[in-house]
C-alpha cells in the first residue's frame, strides 16, 4: 500500500512536470508566431523600401541593399522560428510521452491496489474459514466429554446407592 502511494505521488510529479513542460511549449508557441510576425512586417517594409528605391533613382542602390540586408534578417528570423517550433513540438512530444508513463504508472498503482484489495478479501474469508473451524473443534469438544460427564455422574450414583 505505502509502495502503490509512492507510485501514485510520483505519478503526480510527472502529471505536475508534463503540464509545466506543456505550458512551456505553449510559450515557446507563442513566442515564434510573434516572431513569424515580426517577419512578415520586416517582409513588407523591404518591399516597401524596394518601391520606394524605384521612384528615387539616386537612392536606389542604398535601399535595395537595406532592403536585401533586412530579407536576410527576415530569413534567419524565420529560421530562428523554425527552429523554435521544432524545439517546441519536441517538447510537446516529450510532454506527452510523461503523460504517457504517468497514465501507465496510475494503471499500475490501481492494479496493486485491486491486488491489495483482493489479498484482503482472501484473509477475511480465511479468518472467517479459521473461525468456523474454531468453533466446530469447540462443538467435537463438548461431545466428547458428554461420555464422560455421564460416567460421572454414573460413579457418583453408584457410590451413593453403596
Amino acid at each position: 500500500t505505502l509502495y502503490s502511494q509512492e507510485l501514485i505521488l510520483y505519478s503526480q510529479e510527472l502529471a505536475l512536470y508534463s503540464l509545466e513542460l506543456t505550458l512551456y511549449s505553449q510559450e515557446l508557441t507563442l513566442y515564434s508566431l510573434e516572431l513569424i510576425l515580426y517577419s512578415l512586417e520586416l517582409t513588407l517594409y523591404s518591399l516597401e523600401l524596394i518601391l520606394y528605391s524605384l521612384e528615387l533613382t539616386l537612392y536606389s542602390q542604398e535601399l535595395t541593399l537595406y532592403s536585401l540586408e533586412l530579407i536576410l534578417h527576415s530569413q534567419e528570423l524565420t529560421l530562428h522560428s523554425l527552429e523554435l517550433t521544432l524545439h517546441s513540438l519536441e517538447l510537446t512530444l516529450h510532454s506527452l510521452e510523461l503523460t504517457l508513463y504517468s497514465l501507465k504508472l496510475i494503471l499500475y498503482s490501481l492494479e496493486l491496489t485491486l491486488y491489495s484489495q483482493e489479498l484482503i478479501l482472501y484473509s477475511q474469508e480465511l479468518a472467517l474459514y479459521s473461525l468456523e473451524l474454531t468453533l466446530y473443534s469447540q462443538e467435537l469438544t463438548l461431545y466428547s466429554l458428554e461420555p464422560t460427564l455421564y460416567s460421572l455422574e454414573l460413579t457418583q450414583l453408584k457410590l451413593s446407592a453403596h
